[in-house]
């Protein structure tokens, strides 16, 4: 039960897909996966360009029915197979859609083809994160520190040195977020998520991008916490 919550909570996250298109679905989703971009449109309930907590509220609603198949009002054995599944493949559908958007961008006379004055003009997100003086040019103290910061990132423990001793840092970091996200779900501490416990919970959307804490989620915090995040700039996505 555990892995089905921590899955769950990640599959409704900013990166996550929703991807269930059978006719068995209650509610269709507004496209194959579900990002931080998607998941305001769908929370955005009167589309005035700002999300608050009962909007949120009602698009986790939506979203605990997808996840609910069967409809008995918890996520239970089957969902959480299906859980597990669909999150691995929103991963995929996620990259895959990055890629394919970086290129619709680059063929910017959209003719279908990408010429090399189009291709060496369209933006690099990895390139300007790593221009940090937006000079154009990438030096060698910039490298390095890119470099020093994914390093940094990698050696989990602090100690100077890539080894198995990260991975398992890594791993109990991972299980402990998973324990918090489980104790804050399941407010019964019955093992079982109900809409009411799932609906009940900031979400997500709030959690992450409410960024002065107002009850207000706006697309202006979306695109602000997105690079805090690790996240593509907000776009089609």
């Amino acid at each position: 039960m555990r892995n089905f919550i921590l899955v769950t909570f990640g599959l409704v996250s900013a990166t996550a897909s929703v991807a269930l298109a059978s006719p068995a679905m209650k509610h269709p989703g507004p496209g194959p996966g579900l990002s931080p971009a998607h998941l305001f449109e769908l929370a955005d309930i009167n589309k005035d360009g700002r999300v608050n907590s009962d909007e949120a509220k009602q698009a986790r609603g939506i979203l605990f029915d997808r996840l609910d198949r069967d409809g008995n009002g918890f996520l239970d054995d089957p969902e959480q197979r299906f859980a597990r599944k669909e999150h691995r493949a929103s991963k995929k559908l996620d990259r895959f859609g990055r890629k394919m958007d970086h290129q619709l961008v680059a063929d910017s006379n959209n003719d279908g083809n990408i010429s090399w004055d189009e291709f060496s003009s369209a933006p690099s997100p990895k390139f300007e994160r790593v221009d940090t003086n937006a000079d154009g040019a990438i030096s060698k103290e910039e490298h390095i520190a890119a470099q020093r910061e994914k390093f940094t990132g990698l050696d989990v423990n602090q100690d100077g040195f890539l080894n198995a001793e990260d991975r398992n840092v890594r791993k109990q970091q991972h299980h402990s977020k998973h324990e918090a996200m489980q104790t804050r779900l399941d407010i019964n501490k019955d093992g079982q998520i109900s809409k009411q416990e799932f609906v009940s919970s900031s979400g997500p959307l709030m959690h992450h991008f409410d960024l002065d804490k107002n009850g207000v989620v706006t697309r202006e915090e979306i695109e602000e916490a997105r690079p805090r995040l690790g996240r593509p700039p907000f776009g089609r996505h």
